[in-house]
């Protein structure tokens, strides 16, 4: 089932810098959130913070971040591996075929069946559209396929687990444009079952998928709501210089 994202007055300080500052956010059930911003603007670290993967790094944090109002810092980080998938922007594959790397999350995490293990990869490749053509690829090494290819093995790969809330770092950018315009288009479905966080440096990405959208700068969210709304009236006048390519 999807999961309700809630991120309330969210700081990160690392090697004395201040990072995310009062962040303020909502992913809804079953929408997408799209994150955009200038480089460098938190976007990738906010995403990394809701993984838990900053604290592997010594970073310290204050605030709260909840999925459907339980705290993440308070749950297992083996529970939260389960929940909450993500989608780094260029792919990693681990050895073996395309079906092992499709199946390694599930793997890890204890399954064991066959037959489950392949019904799990059967379905995540159709509700990605991309059946007919990576199912014959199944037993083909990860690695010697393209790198748009691997990348698509790693989003079902994520998928594959189920998670109610999946998140993408700029998880397009290695793709040819046709691949991308079928992957939102899947998408559009994967959130009836799973909440989508994406970061996108691509206004017209976040114009085509997000049913909210906040803009990021300088680790402060400068202004966040519905995305037809914040891309046509933006109410910050740096929320209108960004999106209008004025901004410095």
């Amino acid at each position: 089932m999807p999961m309700q994202l809630s991120i309330s007055q969210l700081n990160l300080y690392f090697e004395g810098k201040h990072v995310l500052k009062n962040i303020a956010l909502e992913a809804y059930s079953g929408h997408i959130l799209a994150l955009i911003g200038p480089k460098g603007a938190g976007k990738t670290t906010l995403l990394r913070v809701v993984n838990r993967m900053v604290e592997l790094q010594g970073a310290q944090l204050s605030g709260n971040i909840t999925l459907d109002g339980g705290s993440i810092f308070m749950k297992e980080p083996h529970w939260l591996r389960t929940q909450v998938g993500m989608v780094l922007p260029t792919p990693v594959i681990f050895p073996g075929t395309v079906y092992d790397n499709i199946c390694a999350g599930l793997r890890l995490h204890g399954q064991r069946s066959r037959n489950k293990l392949m019904e799990r990869v059967e379905k995540v490749l159709k509700e990605l559209g991309i059946y007919r053509e990576y199912y014959p690829m199944l037993e083909i090494r990860a690695s010697s396929l393209p790198m748009p290819q691997q990348q698509l093995i790693c989003i079902c790969r994520a998928l594959a687990m189920e998670p109610g809330l999946l998140l993408m770092d700029e998880a397009t950018r290695v793709l040819d444009s046709v691949s991308v315009l079928r992957l939102e288009e899947a998408l559009g479905t994967v959130k009836k079952h799973c909440t989508i966080v994406l970061a996108t440096n691509a206004l017209q990405q976040a114009g085509r998928l997000a049913d909210e959208t906040a803009l990021l700068m300088d680790g402060e969210v400068v202004e966040w709501g519905r995305t037809d709304e914040l891309l046509a009236h933006p109410k910050q006048e740096r929320t209108e210089q960004y999106i209008t390519g004025r901004y410095l």
